[in-house]
């Protein structure tokens, strides 16, 4: 997991949800637990969010952390240090947890560059008598990586390109309309409903775990069956077509910062379920509103808007990995209402295309 450090005090803009690292554990359905945690540094601590979707939420439910072998421990319903808040009405979505820990927690700040231990448990009780735990990763010990690597890819000299179609991709989650299938009653099925042959694509979340059913994810994979023998990647790119995006009126959405995160293990869009484990965050790019022209009357960009996402390290990575194909999961951290953004899914209109930048010699 990369975690930024930005050069700011709580309370700084610049500590928005959009510039947080998040990750994910567990999986929404009945009887079950699930998580999503952003993390972000600034000069005066880290900073930790969490939504825990939850149906039973109730005394005993625990988020542990464990940071550089330290635990932070948030227990519902109140823990000291931390701000602790429940979403539920007639029914529960969850409930959330917030603090920021002080770097003297730790030992110091950490420099950029710097590597820490990182795992999260989350124990849910929902009236059984030996609770359920999902972790993070499911085993093992994760690893936080302290600021963004530089994964982007390049343009040389002989430089040859390949154009690829996705050989399939899925929206997993709420997709345009905030999970309206699964309404009201949203966790035994929200969570195994296949977007698998959606011709559009919605990347969403929001800071209020209340809304979690809007929430939504997208896969996408290609092969790499048509480069070269001792091919070496200069860059890759992922380039989808935007049409619209969420919201009431012109404005509502602002910037969603889309989240890049290298997936390994294979899939199938037809039964894609909650999604493969992603294996570390590759690249991340705001995907901003449509123009106003498109907004107004009817939110639609005809045609869609290119929008491109850095791949090359996932695609590096493969192909060292002697893999036939790569994959890529796109999510965000994005705190605002109406954060979604609308894009054309390779049954669409206008269907994704990989563009793979090679040379057949060692590159400078």
């Amino acid at each position: 997991m990369n975690v930024p450090i930005l050069p700011v005090n709580s309370g700084d803009a610049a500590l928005d949800a959009g510039n947080r690292a998040i990750v994910w554990l567990g999986k929404i359905s009945t009887g079950s637990n699930y998580a999503d945690i952003r993390l972000v540094g600034s000069l005066d601590g880290l900073h930790i969010r969490a939504q825990m979707m939850d149906e039973t939420v109730q005394a005993g439910d625990v988020l542990t952390f464990t940071v550089k072998g330290v635990a932070l421990v948030a227990r519902y319903p109140a823990t000291n240090g931390w701000t602790i808040a429940m979403r539920c009405g007639t029914t529960c979505r969850g409930w959330d947890a917030t603090t920021v820990i002080p770097w003297s927690t730790f030992g110091g700040m950490p420099l950029a560059g710097a590597t820490w231990t990182l795992s999260v448990k989350l124990t849910d009780v929902d009236g059984a008598l030996t609770p359920t735990a999902s972790t993070w990763p499911p085993a093992g010990a994760g690893s936080l990586y302290w600021g963004e690597p530089d994964y982007r890819g390049a343009t040389i000299a002989g430089m040859q390109q390949l154009n690829l179609p996705l050989s399939g991709d899925s929206m997993l989650g709420g997709a345009t309309d905030c999970g309206a299938p699964d309404y009201p009653n949203y966790f035994p099925t929200w969570g195994q409903r296949n977007w698998g042959t959606s011709p559009y694509v919605n990347v969403q979340a929001q800071w209020d775990a209340a809304d979690w059913p809007c929430y939504s994810k997208y896969y996408a994979q290609w092969s790499l069956a048509g480069l070269p023998a001792g091919a070496q990647i200069v860059s890759a790119t992922l380039e989808m077509r935007q049409f619209g995006n969420a919201g009431y009126e012109p404005g509502d959405t602002g910037a969603t910062v889309f989240q890049l995160f290298e997936v390994k293990s294979a899939w199938n869009e037809s039964t894609v379920g909650q999604g493969p484990a992603c294996n570390r965050e590759s690249r991340a790019r705001a995907v901003y509103q449509v123009p106003a022209t498109c907004e107004i009357p009817n939110f639609f960009c005809n045609p869609g808007l290119p929008v491109t996402f850095d791949v090359t390290e996932i695609v590096r990575r493969a192909a060292s990995e002697n893999r036939t194909w790569a994959s890529v999961g796109l999510y965000t951290a994005a705190g605002q209402y109406h954060s979604g953004k609308y894009l054309y899914s390779r049954e669409g209109t206008e269907p994704p295309v990989i563009h793979i930048g090679y040379v057949t010699r060692a590159p400078p």
